[in-house]
């Protein structure tokens, strides 16, 4: 298992898929914590459709790549501009920076 998991990502053709599904611009990864974020958080941002999302994905003629069919196009679209509202009102806001500073510097002056 270990060995096929090192295929994915050092770029066997055959696992190209599996790697564009785990790791891309439209990933399932992705798609998860932005919902996840969105509900955790109760911000009103980071929703999109994933159902009809999931739907319209489509494999490319080499089969090696996802796309998004024309009935799924809003669906993409939601996920953009979810992507961007969620970083600047979830990951940028003042607060969550302001948590992620203290966690970074508070250890280091512990140490001095």
């Amino acid at each position: 298992m270990p060995k096929k998991i090192c295929q994915v990502f050092q770029g066997d053709p055959q696992w190209q898929l599996v790697k564009n599904i785990i790791s891309s611009q439209l990933d399932i990864d992705r798609m998860d914590y932005l919902l996840r974020d969105a509900l955790m958080t109760g911000a009103s941002y980071g929703h999109f459709d994933l159902s009809r999302l999931l739907a319209a994905l489509e494999l490319n003629d080499r089969q090696t790549n996802l796309m998004v069919s024309h009935k799924g196009f809003m669906a993409a679209e939601q996920f953009v501009f979810a992507r961007y509202y969620a970083y600047w009102q979830i990951y940028f806001h003042k607060t969550t920076r302001s948590m992620m500073a203290t966690r970074y510097i508070q250890p280091r002056t512990s140490l001095m």
